[in-house]
């Protein structure tokens, strides 16, 4: 999608930045993506509060776009690394857990930026990096937090124990059985 997008603004910036995404997902779809990785937007002059329902109203409307005309790509949420523009990882899982079609993307560099710096040794890795896998062997000896997806939606989010004690989602008891 082009590289400015604003899906809290209103008006006719939320409505070009949709229309960007929608040629995004057409195009995407049309080369056989996976994704479509699109920025959020300004928090402006909203609470954080607003920008969010702002925004999760926007995404919901275009996931809903992207189901009615069958596009296959799910819609990525790019992390942000300016204060001042929604996308904190933290705020972008949340979107993902709430509405159907989304997948979180995490740009390193950005997590860095928005955290003033906080990624310069190894250690300060393992707190940011995600892991993407079907094997919760490995989730169970690296990961402290999992999200399990299913069908391009967090179903379940729980810490590792928990998890692996009292799984609550059909799928996750799956992996775990598997």
């Amino acid at each position: 999608t082009p590289y400015y997008m604003d899906l809290a603004a209103g008006g006719d910036i939320a409505s070009k930045s949709m229309d960007g995404i929608r040629w995004g997902g057409l195009v995407g779809h049309a080369l056989g993506a996976h994704i479509v990785v699109t920025h959020i937007g300004l928090y402006g002059g909203l609470s954080k509060k607003e920008a969010a329902r702002r925004i999760q109203a926007s995404l919901k409307a275009l996931t809903k776009w992207f189901e009615d005309h069958e596009l296959k790509p799910l819609l990525g949420l790019e992390t942000s690394g300016r204060q001042e523009v929604f996308g904190s990882l933290e705020e972008v899982l949340q979107l993902c857990k709430d509405l159907e079609g989304l997948q979180p993307v995490v740009n390193f560099a950005h997590i860095h930026s928005r955290g003033g710096g906080s990624l310069k040794l190894q250690e300060d890795f393992g707190s940011a990096i995600i892991i993407i896998t079907h094997d919760l062997g490995i989730v169970a000896h690296v990961c402290d937090r999992v999200y399990v997806m299913y069908a391009g939606k967090v179903v379940e989010e729980a810490d590792v124990r928990s998890l692996f004690h009292a799984s609550k989602h059909p799928y996750t008891t799956g992996l775990i059985e598997s």
